[in-house]
């Protein structure tokens, strides 16, 4: 009897043994889910919180690696240098738009951004005006800056919406016109060309088309295309649809640290110039704004188009129309001769609009027109077409003497 009730005690210990077992087992799984579960989201919030402070840090990092060339265009913006000859290639696009009007039209008309168009992780630093025509390229290798191209106004460049392309349209002179894609390279240090089109005239001036993927000016090393006029130039497909509007730039105007008082100012390449303000457009765009204007025929007789002037928010005074030539003089950030007065009107209203016949035989502007507004303020602007789409064109300028 005592051996039975020994043996009995032994079985009820061994089950209450493996009763405590399957609960410690369940135990140490319930912990490890729990332990396993806040580990996983302790590294997840701590990774995602380090990855956003590693991206700030890193956008911090390349603006002060490229601090010094954004402060150097700064002050080239706002000094007073006028000659030319003294400005390195790769401000020279840069300057053109300094040359066009006062500082204040310059810091507002010049900007900044970073983009990684190499899409090598590292961002490029671009600068642009404010229409997104590109006037120089950097890139950085480690904490150092490097340049890479400039546009300027024989060189334009537009970056298409693909965030990488760059678009240009270059003239070398009235034989001379280059156009193509080209993209910068995956450390963004090199131009690689995707495709370049150019003409070049034989000895006889007659008009020869090449095809290259170097981007060079040179016959001897390019394909000749045995196109027409309308063919070639139908490769030229650059349009407002294509290329980025808007880089993100942060104008100089509005840079950190600037010291220059902005005031005023003018929009380069806007359809609207400044002070009271005159709206510039084909006339066929408003013609039932038109029905009082005064018409004024001001061409050759030959290639000409009706421009629509409209004063905005008033009148505006003093309106005169120059013959204008191009100038190599930089002094005093002069451009533009103005070899003789073709019309003067008094004034123009909201009301009694203007209309003026101009000729347009290249390019390069011939016509520039000068007004005042109601602050006694003389504003002058050269006017010209959009190869692109038509659109009118203004630019400031300064008359040569």
């Amino acid at each position: 009897m005592k051996r039975v009730i020994v043996y009995a005690a032994m079985v009820v210990f061994i089950l209450s043994l493996a009763g405590c077992s399957n609960k410690d087992k369940k135990t140490e799984e319930t912990t490890a889910a729990f332990t396993e579960a806040t580990t996983e989201a302790t590294t997840e919030a701590t990774t995602e919180a380090t990855t956003e402070a590693t991206e700030e840090q890193t956008k911090t990092d390349y603006e002060e690696v490229y601090s010094d060339v954004i402060h150097h265009i700064y002050d080239l913006l706002v000094s007073d240098a006028d000659e030319l000859e003294d400005v390195s290639d790769e401000d020279v696009g840069i300057y053109e738009v300094k040359m066009a009007g006062d500082i204040s039209y310059a810091l507002q008309n010049v900007g900044y951004t970073l983009m990684d168009i190499s899409q090598d992780g590292v961002p490029e630093l671009i600068i642009a005006d404010a229409g997104g025509s590109i006037l120089a390229i950097y890139t950085c290798d480690g904490q150092t800056p490097e340049y890479v191209v400039s546009g300027k106004t024989r060189s334009y460049k537009r970056l298409l919406k693909d965030g990488k392309t760059i678009y240009e349209q270059s003239s070398g002179g009235a034989a001379l016109y280059l156009f193509g894609k080209f993209y910068l390279s995956e450390n963004g240090k090199k131009i690689e060309w995707e495709e370049c089109y150019f003409t070049y005239p034989d000895d006889a001036f007659n008009m020869h088309y090449y095809y290259n993927t170097t981007g060079l000016w040179e016959p001897d090393k390019a394909e000749e295309l045995n196109i027409t006029d309308e063919e070639f130039y139908a490769k030229d497909n650059l349009t407002e649809d294509s290329y980025m509007s808007d880089l993100g730039l942060t104008m100089f105007a509005d840079m950190p640290g600037g010291t220059y008082n902005v005031s005023g100012g003018a929009v380069n390449g806007s359809e609207q110039a400044t002070g009271t303000g005159v709206e510039v457009m084909p006339a066929e765009n408003c013609r039932m704004r038109l029905s009082n204007a005064t018409v004024i025929d001001i061409s050759d007789g030959e290639n000409w188009s009706e421009i629509a002037f409209l004063p905005v928010d008033g009148s505006v005074t003093d309106i005169y129309f120059y013959e204008i030539e191009y100038s190599d003089s930089s002094e005093n950030n002069q451009w533009f001769k103005e070899v003789r007065e073709l019309s003067y009107i008094p004034v123009i209203k909201e009301d009694e609009p203007l209309v003026a016949k101009i000729s347009f035989p290249g390019d390069i502007p011939t016509t520039g027109f000068s007004f005042v507004d109601a602050t006694g303020t003389v504003w002058r602007y050269t006017i010209c077409l959009s190869g692109f789409d038509g659109s009118v064109q203004i630019n400031p300028y300064f008359p040569a003497e």
